[in-house]
């Protein structure tokens, strides 16, 4: 019989799954010509994508008064909405990464942590 191999303690799941983030924001936004050029500059950036999708959280949350936009405006990409194509670069990318033996772990760890 096979040994199943362990996962990794939470913390260090914790840790690779903050650096995979880190190098996917940091890809995209090269993607649009920006990046730090230094430590304090990606700390900053890294500190501003949160608050600002905590915003949007919470704009979600509670009403949006740009909310009737979309249901106007046409969506993008022959009539999909930008979440639905966010969606599914979202799904594509999980998948990719599911297929990597060390983030599935590391995500199975957290998971199993947060059941806990």
């Amino acid at each position: 019989m096979a040994h199943a191999p362990s996962l990794p303690q939470p913390e260090v799941a914790f840790q690779k799954m903050a650096g995979l983030y880190n190098e996917v924001f940091f890809h995209k936004l090269a993607e649009y010509g920006l990046g730090p050029q230094n430590e304090a500059e990606a700390q900053t950036l890294l500190e501003s994508a949160v608050s600002l999708r905590a915003q949007h959280q919470k704009q979600a949350s509670t009403s949006n008064r740009f909310a009737a936009l979309s249901h106007v405006l046409p969506g993008v990409g022959g009539g999909e909405s930008y979440e639905s194509l966010q969606e599914q670069a979202d799904q594509s990318l999980a998948l990719k990464l599911a297929s990597d033996p060390e983030i599935y772990a590391s995500l199975l760890s957290l998971a199993v942590n947060d059941a806990r």
